[in-house]
């Protein structure tokens, strides 16, 4: 995502799964790919900041959805409609 003026926000939904990663950002077109494996022993997801470091996302989060199953393209495009 390219940085933008301070009032200006995102919507952003993915999945990812062994080897199907999908993404829309503001309604756009999806974003996938078909050769990725996630790590096996992942226990946290940092959202906000890089995992062990200072560097912290300069503004605001408001709003965090967690489904626990693989969304379809066509849902993570609707969830990030206006």
């Amino acid at each position: 995502l390219t940085p933008n003026a301070a009032t200006l926000g995102y919507k952003f939904a993915f999945q990812y799964a062994t080897n199907n990663m999908s993404m829309s950002v503001d309604s756009g077109g999806i974003s996938s790919d078909s050769n990725c494996i996630p790590p096996e022993d992942i226990d946290r997801l940092f959202i906000g900041s890089r995992a062990g470091s200072s560097q912290h996302q300069n503004g605001r989060i408001s709003k965090i959805a967690y489904y626990p199953r693989a969304l379809g393209d066509d849902t993570l495009k609707a969830l990030t409609e206006d």
